[in-house]
Parts: structure tokens; sequence; C-alpha cells
């Protein structure tokens, strides 16, 4: 089977991972991994609500060969820990959900044995998509792109002391640089992650990284 690379209509990007897809007319079958209450009912009653056949909830070892896939998170588990259980169960489809899964933890995760790495923030509708393509053997990945990977090596170090609280004047002290251009890769970095000063840059960071 010809390999390569795709947009489905809601974002989500695939590559076939070869004929081992699920017969198209039949249900799929659906284990929902440990996951807080509120979140398991949701996750449940969506799938349900799409057709899919959710047949256990948390750790139930027992149900695991009766599926089709299995949405794990990321949370959960321990290092080395997917690789062991996709080698074990190779037929199953795991799908990962994360907070917010970067280029680099998507693609690890995909080399360990997933077949989906999905972000807690994909929309229901994309979500629902994306585990139609996963069931059919196709390998789909939501990352989530981080703003500040747009910054320039010369505003990195300008956006973390600003993040840091420092002044213009204490930044341009401790990189040797003129204020001005301080100034300037100021309004950059503003510009690049959206916001309108210091106090959003503040707040966005802390949304980005809530236990800093």
């Amino acid at each position: 089977m010809k390999t390569g690379t795709s947009t489905s209509p809601y974002g989500v990007c695939w590559t076939s991972r070869g004929p081992r897809g699920l017969d198209l007319g039949a249900r799929t079958s659906v284990v929902i991994g440990e996951f807080d209450e509120l979140i398991a009912r949701g996750l449940a009653s969506l799938l349900v609500s799409a057709g899919f056949d959710v047949i256990s909830t948390g750790t139930q070892a027992d149900a695991l060969p009766h599926a089709d896939l299995v949405i794990v998170n990321l949370g959960r588990l321990r290092p080395g820990e997917l690789a062991s259980i996709s080698a074990l169960h190779p037929r199953i489809r795991f799908v990962l959900l994360a907070a917010r899964p970067t280029q680099r933890e998507t693609q690890t995760l995909l080399a360990q044995g997933a077949t989906a790495v999905l972000s807690h923030l994909t929309p229901e509708r994309e979500f629902v998509a994306a585990l139609r393509l996963a069931a059919r053997g196709l390998w789909v990945a939501d990352p989530y792109h981080d703003p500040v990977d747009t910054l320039s090596g010369a505003e990195r170090p300008v956006h973390a002391l600003l993040c840091a609280g420092l002044s213009n004047a204490a930044i341009a002290d401790s990189l040797q640089l003129g204020t001005e251009t301080i100034r300037t890769h100021a309004r950059r970095v503003y510009a690049k992650l959206g916001v309108r000063g210091r106090h959003e840059l503040h707040v966005s960071a802390l949304e980005r990284n809530p236990e800093a």
C-alpha cells in the first residue's frame, strides 16, 4: 500500500499505516482507559452518540482483547508501557490523549505503537473524525504547536526575561543590548504570541505551563 500524508476536512493530519483497517460496515468497539470519571463519562457519551460501541471504561484488562480502539490517558502511562501493551495487542489501535502533545512527543508515541495522538483541546467533531480514521488503520496526529517555537534566536532570551518580569532596561543590561533593540524584540514577541503587552504575556505563559 502506498504511504502518504494528507489533511482531512477537519484539519487533522494522517498517514497510511497499512492494510489492517477494520471492516467499515462493522461497529467499532472502544475501551476508554483511566480518566477522571466525568471525562470518561463524557467520552463514552460522545462516542456512543457517534455510533461507536463503548464496551468498557477504566482498567478492565479482560475487555482489552475485544476492543478495536483503546483511548489512553497519556498522563497515566508509565515509561515504556505503551510499547509493551501495543506489542501484546498488535490488532488494537491505541489512541493517546494528552494535554498539548508536541511534535516530538507525537512522533515518539507513534513509534511506540500509538495509532493516534490527540490533544484534550481537539474539538468533538475532529475527535470523532480522528477515531474513524484510526479505526481504518491510519496514523492520526493533532500535535499542539506552541507559538513560542516561532520566536527567533534573538527573541527567545528577551521573551524569557519578559516572562521573568524584568524591565526593558534590565533586559538590555542583562543581554548587553540597546534598550531600543529590546523594545523592537519585545514588540515582535507580543505580535507572534498574539498578546498586547506584559500582562497578557504572563497570562499566556501560565496557560502554557500552569505548573511553572
